[in-house]
This record gives C-alpha cells, sequence and structure tokens, in this order.
C-alpha cells in the first residue's frame, strides 16, 4: 500500500516537524519519538522487502539448549496470534526476511531524524538515545518474540550519542535501562537524586562486576492472568555469564540454569550444577537473591 497509510511515517512525519519548531527557541528540549516497528505484524514498505531478495536466511539454528527445563520455553504465541501462522508450521525463512525488512524501516525512520537535526544545525548540541524495549528470538533455539529469559529477549539494542561526540566507544559490562535516566542527568548537567537504582553508563566503576536482572512468567500466555501463572523465572546476567531460576507460586525453587557466553551469542548448554561452574554459580545466586520476588 501507500507508504503514508504506515503509522511510522506519520510519526516520523510528525516528529520532523515538531523538531523544526523547536529549533526556533532557545531553550532545551526533550522529544521522545516511538516508533513501532519491528514489532509485530512484519508489515513495511516493499522496497524494504526487496533489499534482502538475495539474502540467505537459511541457516538459522533452531536447536533448543541442551539440559534447559521445559519451563524455559513457549510456542512462541505472539507470533501465532496471527490468523496467517496461527497453528501452521512455521516459516523461519519468510518470517525473518520480513522482521529484517522491519528493521531496515526503522533504521531509515530514525536515520530522516538525525538528517533532520544535522539540517536544523543541531546534532552537535543534542544528546540522542536509541533503544529497544525488548530483544527477539527470530527463529534462533526454535523460538520466536520475547517472553523467555535468555540473550536473545533480555539483550535490548542501546546507542547513545554525547553532544559533540566525535569517536564511539562501547561498554562491554551489562547495563539497564534504569541507567538512561541517570547517564542522561550527567551529560545534561543536571543534578539526579542520589536515590535512583540506575547507575551513570557514562562512568561505570572500574573493576567492579555489574549485572542486568529480567523475569518473565510461565504459562506464557498467563501473562495477564496472574491466577493461572504458575511459575516465575529470574535472571541475572554479567559480562560472561546468565543464571536463571524459576520459582513455583508457593515460593520453591524449581529450576536452575547457568550459560557461559564467553564463546557464543546465544545459550546452547545449562551448566548448572557442575562442579567447575560452581564459584560462579554461586556468586550469581547471591546477586539475584538481592531480587524482590514477586
Amino acid at each position: 500500500g501507500a507508504e503514508d497509510a504506515y503509522l511510522d511515517i506519520n510519526i516520523r512525519n510528525r516528529a520532523v516537524s515538531v523538531l523544526d519548531s523547536l529549533a526556533g527557541s532557545d531553550r532545551p528540549f526533550f522529544l521522545a519519538v516511538g516508533f513501532l516497528k519491528p514489532h509485530l505484524p512484519f508489515c513495511s514498505p516493499q522496497r524494504f522487502l526487496n533489499l534482502y531478495d538475495d539474502v540467505d536466511f537459511s541457516g538459522i539454528d533452531t536447536m533448543r539448549i541442551s539440559g534447559a527445563p521445559e519451563l524455559s520455553y513457549h510456542n512462541s504465541n505472539e507470533l501465532r496470534g496471527y490468523v496467517d501462522i496461527c497453528d501452521s508450521q512455521i516459516d523461519n525463512e519468510v518470517l525473518k526476511k520480513a522482521y529484517y525488512a522491519c528493521t531496515s524501516f526503522a533504521d531509515e525512520n530514525i536515520g530522516v531524524l538525525i538528517k533532520e537535526l544535522k539540517r536544523l544545525g543541531l546534532y552537535d548540541d543534542t544528546v540522542i538515545v536509541v533503544l529497544g524495549d525488548h530483544g527477539y528470538h527470530t527463529g534462533e533455539q526454535g523460538l520466536w518474540c520475547k517472553s523467555t529469559n535468555y540473550e536473545a529477549a533480555c539483550h535490548s539494542p542501546l546507542i547513545i550519542k554525547d553532544a559533540g561526540q566525535k569517536t564511539a566507544r562501547k561498554v562491554n559490562d551489562p547495563v539497564e535501562f534504569v541507567d538512561i535516566f541517570p547517564t542522561l542527568a550527567d551529560l545534561c548537567c543536571i543534578d539526579a537524586p542520589q536515590e535512583l537504582s540506575g547507575k551513570d553508563i557514562w562512568n561505570l566503576d572500574e573493576g567492579q562486576i555489574h549485572y542486568a536482572v529480567s523475569q518473565f512468567p510461565r504459562p506464557y500466555a498467563a501473562l495477564h492472568r496472574a491466577k493461572a501463572r504458575t511459575h516465575m523465572g529470574y535472571t541475572v546476567r554479567d559480562s560472561r555469564w546468565r543464571y536463571v531460576e524459576w520459582y513455583d507460586n508457593d515460593g520453591n525453587l524449581a529450576e536452575t540454569e547457568l550459560y557461559d557466553l564467553s564463546q557464543t551469542d546465544f545459550e546452547t548448554e545449562n551448566l548448572s550444577g557442575l562442579p567447575a561452574c560452581s564459584s560462579d554459580e554461586s556468586r550469581l545466586k547471591s546477586a539475584l537473591a538481592k531480587l524482590p520476588k514477586n
């Protein structure tokens, strides 16, 4: 269909218009722009699908994780909520092409806003944060969508550009979205409250082990129906390891998982309980114990 039928195009155009008006003021501004894609459904203008006509998406590793408890998995319910997929066999190659197209669509929309900042002469004076609200399984480990305590779902995009920044740097320590506010406060020379949970990403303590935490319930379909929930899974991640604990509704520990991510992008083998990993598992268990359970 016509490109102006896409909500993200309208959001982009509105954001450009707002930037134009803000540029006429001497006052600092904060503008939040939320694009929908690459969220389901995987719809994008045809030209983005065309970008991937010659790309081979057949090499997706759909092997399930060795030793992972059944609780950790789901039936990709969010994806199956669409009538053209529903209970049919998931076509990983077709869906991954559509997902990549939606991601390129989002990339262009973000690029249009950055180009407008440059045109208005605001780029070097503006802090820019690009983030997605969660990660995403795209067929890997036999899963689609989010709703797991694994790397694909918990590792979210986060890019921060300081005003006037000329060179890029990568922070390898785990950080969280609660860290964005104290980081922005520092970059914008604003005094932030001392009791914030987050930390300033720009000035992480060197030599200190940093953690990121997440959680997700089971069964997956019961996300908004707490009475149907039987288990809650909690996970903690440091720069190398991911540790997961599953509790039933009575607070009993049902399952544990431990994964070494130093050599792989995704979890492949559950190492929980192995003597060789006991010290790291114990440390991560202690870190997760500080997380309130609900």
